[in-house]
C-alpha cells in the first residue's frame, strides 16, 4: 500500500495551522503558536484528538545549543537520523 497524504492549510481562516489527511483515516494538525509546534492526531471525523505532542522552541534550542548546531542545521546526535 502506498500512503497517501492530503495537505490543507486556509490561511484566511486558519492562519496558524495546516491539516494532513493520511491514508484518508487520519487527520494531522499541525499548530504553530508563540511557544513552539502542537501536533494532534484524530482518527477521522473525530472531534478529539486521540494522540498528539508539543515541540517548545526553547527546547529546540536548548538542544541545539547542547549538541554544538545552530538552529536550521541538522542534528548530528548518535543514531538519529532523519
Amino acid at each position: 500500500m502506498t500512503p497517501t497524504f492530503e495537505f490543507t492549510h486556509e490561511p484566511e481562516e486558519n492562519a496558524d495551522r495546516a491539516y494532513v489527511l493520511v491514508d484518508g483515516a487520519y487527520d494531522v494538525a499541525i499548530i504553530r503558536n508563540e511557544h513552539g509546534l502542537r501536533i494532534e492526531i484524530y482518527p477521522k471525523d473525530w472531534i478529539d484528538p486521540i494522540d498528539g505532542l508539543r515541540l517548545y522552541d526553547s527546547d529546540v534550542e536548548q538542544a541545539a545549543s547542547a549538541d554544538g548546531n545552530k538552529p536550521g542545521q541538522a542534528a548530528t546526535r548518535p543514531g538519529v537520523s532523519l
